[in-house]
């Protein structure tokens, strides 16, 4: 990296404040590194208003659930999620409740969300725990091996970055292009490995904020078999969750609760006689909500998900262009966890953290 000093704020959203002080409109690209294609999105801080220019790059279900993560539209079936979490401690009666959650609503900062939105006085008066089976996080440490493989990506990366050289820079450290340069940007993680970045650090925040049990099964996983079997791996991860949440349920006395974004893992669970809530991921129709929850702290969650579904991101405002990312060549576990983002503008590189 550039050793100038990045003369911004500490922390994303205080770099998104700085942002909103330049301008209240802004323009953010990034690139699907499957496709090589480039997605715009519009950001219009005094009409309310987030849109998705480039539905062909940008998937509408991608879309959603990046405005979800940051807790800019609801699940479609949040309010009767939220009942069932508060009803859930006078359920079960002398015995401890607790919510396993499933990977996906990891990902998806499924329960930070929910205690900040919704009445926290229930959790104070009638605690529950939470639940991250052990298999989740074999899960989130698989993902972080995958790298960019993408042709596509690539070449359209390389050409880019032959008329400007920064977000290359940001990547992989280097100034210019040289020979090979796709060989650098294939240590960088894919969408995959940044998700697997987010889910560790996810996994911290639960641990350090909320009463969170981590289970450590003996189980079939480290079978040297079924970890070579890549075909499979997304359903093995799901049975050993739901086998995990089943042996606490059966050797403990906790009244468990099982959430998942995924309706085959709802249903998978529900025919094992697991008790357990589909949480439906956002629709169309939920885009009605997004004036009301349009505040920096939201942005700023909704550009931090923008960097597990791009490697890179241009957000323009104004003058000036700020050029993000959340991996890059040479980065440390450290920075990982603390969730630390690369930015360049203007020449200068430095780094902001995630809060």
């Amino acid at each position: 990296m550039n050793s100038q000093v990045f003369e911004f704020p500490r922390t994303l959203i205080d770099l998104c404040n700085h942002m909103e002080n330049n301008s209240h409109s802004w323009k953010i690209t990034g690139w699907n590194d499957d496709s090589g294609t480039q997605f715009e999105i519009s950001i219009d801080l005094d009409a309310q208003r987030i849109r998705n220019e480039t539905e062909g790059a940008l998937d509408l279900g991608s879309f959603l659930t990046a405005l979800w993560t940051a807790g800019i539209v609801p699940a479609e079936n949040e309010n009767d999620v939220a009942d069932r979490i508060e009803c859930l401690p006078e359920r079960s009666g002398p015995r401890i409740a607790a919510l396993a959650l499933d990977t996906n609503l990891l990902y998806f900062h499924f329960y930070p969300n929910y205690m900040r939105k919704h009445n926290t006085d229930v959790y104070d008066q009638h605690q529950h725990l939470l639940v991250l089976c052990a298999a989740t996080v074999h899960e989130v440490h698989y993902k972080l091996g995958h790298t960019i493989r993408s042709k596509a990506f690539i070449s359209s990366f390389i050409e880019y970055s032959r008329v400007n050289t920064t977000p290359f820079t940001l990547l992989t450290g280097r100034n210019e292009l040289k020979s090979n340069p796709g060989s650098l940007l294939r240590q960088i993680q894919s969408r995959n490995g940044r998700l697997g970045i987010r889910g560790l650090r996810e996994q911290r925040l639960l641990q350090s904020s909320y009463p969170t049990i981590l289970s450590s099964p003996s189980h079939l996983y480290y079978s040297e078999r079924i970890q070579n079997s890549a075909r499979f791996v997304d359903a093995i991860f799901d049975s050993l969750i739901r086998r995990e949440v089943l042996f606490l349920r059966n050797n403990t006395n906790l009244q468990i609760l099982f959430l998942t974004a995924d309706k085959h893992q709802y249903q998978a669970a529900n025919n094992e006689g697991i008790d357990s809530m589909y949480v439906r991921p956002p629709t169309h129709k939920m885009m009605r909500h997004i004036h009301r929850n349009i505040t920096l702290r939201n942005v700023a969650g909704f550009i931090e998900h923008l960097l597990v579904l791009s490697p890179v991101l241009r957000i323009e405002c104004e003058e000036h262009a700020y050029w993000l990312a959340s991996t890059w060549i040479g980065m440390g576990p450290a920075d990982a966890m603390e969730g630390k983002i690369a930015v360049a503008c203007d020449g200068s590189f430095g780094y902001v953290v995630i809060t």
